[in-house]
């Protein structure tokens, strides 16, 4: 092609050009044409969405389509995306850069040509003309008028439409498009001067190339080139994050990478809402604004006055936060106020001050405590700033020192907390080493001396260092918060002592509260948790639960980064009193879970034993933070649950419906076994500190099973079929459930299975890896989701008249099944119901029946008659080993992709313990085709993790600087000290020995807290049996004292023991270290001999010789059966 143009294409574009010259065939030089159109279009609806974007306006009509149409793009969608952003943007008086050449009338012959030609082209093929060149040159003697690109690609598109399906019926007849010579002689050169001239034309988005967002801090943006990778420099404030595309040109950047383009702002999907009550917008934003006229009588909006403004607007209107202010000042400026918004609090700036000075300045807590003044973190940063320059001190420095201070009543009060921790401990250590129970009541707890008096005297003491530290922190006089203990379990031995605080006169009662809570362990929690005493006073539990979600996860998503800094911060399993995921891995990981399966699950600080001991100071850090932390959130959800409250919701007006959509599964769940699931089987295996948090949580909602058969309620927020009996200690739950979502005003169906496999190894672990297994089912409209001890099942309710549950259910449950037989996996009474399965009716059993006489003459052990499909989808009888290689020999069937086998199996349970069987299992299938070696999976669950904070390592070195620097304290998470050799030479090390071998594929490292000690270079090394060494050398370390270093190795390898040898190091050798690692496990090996069979003959003869495959079993040395 001939371009007349400055500036360089778009590599896309050129790549396709550079194709189009190469094109030797008039056919291929076609297609790159149309590509080449279809490349243009997309680039310049990219560039008028960038334009769009850029703007800051908001169209409800095209966002609504990036909803709609954002998952499957056509041409035809990108083309109206292009003609639309533009037609807004004229409108709103912000016109494209490109506006005349795409709505104006403009002398653009080649496009003109083309139009019309095209228009020829079509009549001739519609009327069975083949004279195309001709007929063309005809329509070109006429006028060819004005054009602009809309209306040529509106033309062009047609033609890319009538190449991609040839074949079209017109007036009554299929029409052919041709595809001759004569075809692509009277089209192509139109088609290839039209893009020209369009390329041509289009100079000034050509200078605005393409850049990839390498960074994005304090207002600069830098850019790398995707024509020569060099770096730019922009100023820009913008939130793109990284790795994201955009066009630049000068100082002009706009977005150009798809997924942000067609994101519909959050301002256009609230709008988009509302439309769904009747677009009350206007009239409600009149009434708004009359208030904030009002409310601006004193010249400012206040903090409770902006807060309760943009409450309402986001609630009702479906308003921002940045509408609302402009919306302030939209009516400010009206009446003459230049600025409404009232300067940084005083109080705040005093706060910040007496951070700085004491040396006590902890930078998320003043964030969180900035949000009791409306602070931001972005104008926080600046208050910082300014703070810092106006004391005349290093903010670096600031940030980097960190020193308790006390009055003498904070000392006392923390004096009287630490007591109780020791006391309690006392206690649990006594309980331990004795076996005797601490728990019998024997004496007055008012009498001085007796151990109910100390227990009383631990209640006591932690709630007066809770009131006090409330005093302090409670900035806001208008903020009332109360403490809450329960009375007949002071001085009565329970395991821990517990208090509740709460803000008061809140319409979330005690719902939303917190708990600090001390364990005979040593341990400590601090944190989020409610007293479900106060659930049945709420106006409405589900609206409330809802809200609470919205705003954890807008907090998880404002304060990420410094969320990370405290992975103790976890969310509890209220099922099984117990946490596996710290809050931030959890929201990041698993926000559906909180979308549909959170339920006021308890979210805290946890301390150990250890960590309190090496720094008491974590329990008032973890107060604050947690104080400080919820208590604008339980505000802010406050505010918008009074707002919704009066709505109307789908579960209220439909609540009759809904229960009978439930209850017609009772059929298909007795059927499957379900309905025969036992309430309660085993004794417990908690731990002790899981039965004393069991009992301090033991207040939970009591929602009782009506009449049908149904938990729940309207007040609840949903209704459901449940079945929740405890296994081994643990509940294994399993529920049907439609849910209200309240902000979205819309009806979820739900399949929920909770266990404890993280905690149970024999039960609940088994079921959780058959849930793994699951997470990639796919069913029209339904969502599967996976997290460890909890599986969900989602699907969307569009219309409830019309909705029927059980063909999604019934799918679920045969996969669960099928999922469950294939491993051996009991599921509260879960069956197969497959007819394939009872095709030989009694003929197999009479044929195992006959058989087996002959058989047990083979083995020493007794044959086991279990024929049961829900034991590897097998009906088999057998003979156990009983030994510790936990290996069996069955005969039987086994139903495999939808084909009935006999046969024999040989299982081995442990391939490490059977490697005697496992040589000669192998050889058996190498010399003979009719046996099979299958591997069956892990023989356990693994999930890889962080290994040093939550394990029983062992810590050693090669020196200590002293006890406060010894080798365990080289935790990641230590904040306070870290491992230091005693000698500044690279002849140090720092070992750990873990409990088992682990596969190690990352590791994390940082140096000293305080950053003037830190490796910059080191070796490691690892062996799995202490003997054999292998080493990793020469990786570079870190290059500051406040940087954190991660590192995936190239190859994963095993260890138990792992050496970090520091060869360069700032000041002193020293290191803070974790390690990401999984367990290494055996996997469960099978020997098969496997026919098919069809007919009871071919059963018979399968039969027939199950004895002499079971005899060439019996000669393997070991099997001992």
């Amino acid at each position: 092609m001939n371009m007349n143009i400055a500036n360089q294409l778009p590599k896309n574009l050129e790549k396709t050009i550079s194709d189009l010259a190469r094109a030797r065939e008039k056919a291929a030089k076609q297609k790159y044409l149309l590509d080449l159109g279809e490349s243009l279009v997309m680039h310049l609806c990219s560039f008028v969405l960038g334009e769009y974007k850029e703007a800051g306006l908001v169209s409800i009509e095209l966002e609504k389509s990036f909803l709609k149409n954002g998952k499957n793009v056509s041409f035809g969608i990108y083309l109206g995306w292009l003609r639309e952003s533009s037609k807004f943007l004229n409108q709103q008086k912000h016109p494209s850069e490109i506006q005349d050449l795409l709505h104006g009338s403009n002398e653009l012959l080649e496009l003109s040509k083309f139009v019309k030609s095209y228009g020829a082209l079509k009549l001739a093929v519609e009327n069975d003309h083949t004279n195309y060149a001709e007929l063309i040159s005809q329509a070109l003697k006429n006028n060819l008028g004005k054009v602009n690109l809309l209306e040529f690609f509106d033309v062009f598109i047609q033609l890319r439409n009538r190449v991609a399906h040839p074949h079209k019926e017109v007036k009554g007849k299929v029409v052919s498009w041709p595809f001759s010579e004569e075809y692509f002689d009277a089209t192509n050169p139109y088609l290839e001067s039209a893009l020209n001239q369009v390329i041509n034309e289009l100079g000034k988005i050509w200078e605005f190339r393409q850049f990839v967002v390498d960074s994005n801090e304090q207002g600069m943006l830098t850019l790398i080139s995707e024509d020569n990778n060099e770096p730019i420099e922009v100023a820009k404030t913008a939130d793109y994050p990284e790795g994201i595309k955009v066009f630049a040109a000068n100082d002009t950047v706009l977005l150009s990478d798809w997924k942000m383009l067609l994101r519909a702002g959050e301002e256009a999907v609230e709008k988009i809402r509302q439309e769904e009550e009747e677009l009350r917008n206007k009239a409600t934003v009149e009434d708004l604004k009359h208030s904030i006229e009002a409310a601006l009588d004193d010249q400012q909006i206040s903090l409770e006055e902006m807060n309760f403004f943009e409450s309402l607007g986001k609630t009702k209107l479906g308003l921002s936060k940045e509408q609302i202010k402009h919306l302030i000042m939209e009516v400010a400026q009206k009446m003459g106020i230049e600025d409404p918004f009232p300067e940084v609090d005083k109080r705040f700036i005093e706060v910040v001050d007496h951070a700085i000075t004491t040396k006590t300045y902890n930078e998320f807590l003043l964030k969180l405590t900035g949000q009791q003044y409306g602070v931001d973190n972005e104008t926080f940063d600046k208050v910082f700033l300014e703070r810092t320059f106006a004391l005349n001190v290093d903010p670096d420095e600031v940030r980097r020192n960190k020193v308790l201070q006390f009055t003498l009543e904070e000392l006392t009060d923390f004096q009287g907390l630490m007591a109780a921790h020791k006391w309690l401990m006392g206690m649990g250590v006594f309980r331990h080493a004795t076996k005797e129970s601490i728990f019998k009541i024997r004496e007055d707890s008012y009498k001085f001396g007796t151990k109910e008096y100390w227990h009383r005297t631990a209640f006591a003491a932690l709630e007066h260092f809770v009131q006090n530290r409330l005093n302090k922190l409670c900035l806001d006089e208008d903020s009332e918060w109360d403490t809450k203990q329960n009375n007949w379990q002071i001085g009565v031995m329970t395991g821990y002592a517990w208090c509740t605080l709460y803000p008061k006169n809140l319409p979330s009662k005690k719902i939303l509260a917190l708990h600090f809570s001390l364990y005979s362990s040593g341990g400590a929690a601090i944190g989020y948790l409610p007293d479900w005493k106060d659930y049945k006073d709420l106006d409405n539990y589900g609206l409330l639960l809802n809200v609470f979600v919205e705003h954890l996860k807008s907090f998880a998503m404002e304060y990420a980064d410094d969320l990370k800094k405290y992975p103790n911060l976890v969310l509890w399993d209220s099922l099984n009193n117990n946490t596996y995921y710290s809050f931030t891995e959890s929201m990041s990981r698993f926000p559906w879970f909180y979308d549909h399966c959170y339920g006021f699950d308890q979210i805290q600080f946890y301390h150990k034993v250890e960590e309190i001991i090496a720094n008491p100071s974590v329990l008032i850090d973890s107060f604050d933070i947690a104080f400080n932390l919820f208590k604008g959130l339980f505000e802010a959800v406050n505010r918008d649950y009074r707002n919704m409250l009066n709505d109307s919701y789908l579960i209220t007006e439909n609540e009759a419906l809904i229960r009978s959509k439930l209850v017609s599964l009772e059929d298909l769940l007795t059927e499957v076994g379900l309905s025969g699931a036992p309430e309660e089987d085993l004794v417990s295996e908690q731990p002790a500190e899981e039965e004393e948090r069991d009992k301090e949580n033991q207040d939970s909602t009591d929602i009782q099973v009506a009449d049908d058969g149904l938990k729940g309620s309207v007040h609840v927020g949903y209704f459901a079929r449940e079945f929740k009996p405890k296994v081994k200690g643990y509940p294994l739950c399993v529920s049907f459930q439609i849910k209200q979502d309240y902000f979205n005003n819309e009806l979820n169906y739900l399949m929920y299975i909770s266990c404890a496999g993280y905690l149970q190894p024999e039960i609940h672990e088994p079921v959780e890896r058959i849930l793994e297994s699951l997470e990639g089912l796919s069913f029209e409209n339904a969502r599967f989701y996976f997290k460890r001890s909890k599986f969900l099942v989602q699907c969307k309710v569009e219309d409830l008249e019309r909705f029927d549950p059980r063909p999604l259910t019934v799918f679920f449950l045969n996969a669960l099944a099928e999922a469950c037989a294939k491993s051996y996996v009991s599921f509260l009474g879960l069956k197969l119901t497959q007819p394939v399965l009872s095709r030989f009716g009694n003929a197999v059993v009479d044929a195992l029946e006959e058989i087996n006489p002959s058989l047990q003459s083979l083995f020493s052990n007794t044959i086991t008659c279990e024929r049961n499909w829900m034991k590897g989808y097998r009906f088999l009888d057998y003979v156990y080993s009983g030994k510790g290689v936990a290996h069996w020999l069955g005969w039987g069937l086994e139903f495999q992709q939808d084909q009935m086998m006999a046969g024999v199996v040989l299982h081995v349970g442990d391939s490490l313990k059977g490697a005697q069987l496992m040589e000669q299992m192998h050889n058996k299938a190498n010399i003979d085709a009719a046996w099979k070696l299958v591997t069956k999976g892990e023989a356990s669950l693994n999930d890889p993790h962080w290994i040093l904070g939550n394990s029983s390592a062992v810590m050693t070195s090669s020196s200590d600087y002293n006890r406060n620097y010894k080798a365990h304290h080289a935790l990641i998470s230590n904040e306070k000290t870290y491992w230091c050799a005693a000698k500044q030479d690279d002849k140090q090390w720092w070992q750990v020995e873990l409990p088992e071998a682990m596969t190690i594929s990352q590791l994390v490292l940082k140096g000293a807290p305080h950053g003037k000690s830190y490796v910059t270079r080191f070796n490691l090394m690892y062996s799995v049996d202490k003997k054999n060494w292998q080493t990793l050398s020469d990786f570079n370390g870190l290059n500051d004292g406040f940087s954190t270093l991660e590192l995936t190795f190239e190859s994963a390898f095993n260890a138990k023991l792992i050496k970090i040898l520091p060869v360069e190091f700032v000041g002193w050798p020293g290191i803070r270290v974790d390690f990401w690692g999984k367990k290494i496990v055996p996997s469960k090996i099978e020997l098969q001999h496997w026919v098919p069979v069809n007919n009871e003959q071919e059963l018979a003869t399968a039969v027939a010789a199950f004895e002499h495959n079971i005899k060439e079993l019996k000669a393997f040395k070991g099997l001992g059966l």
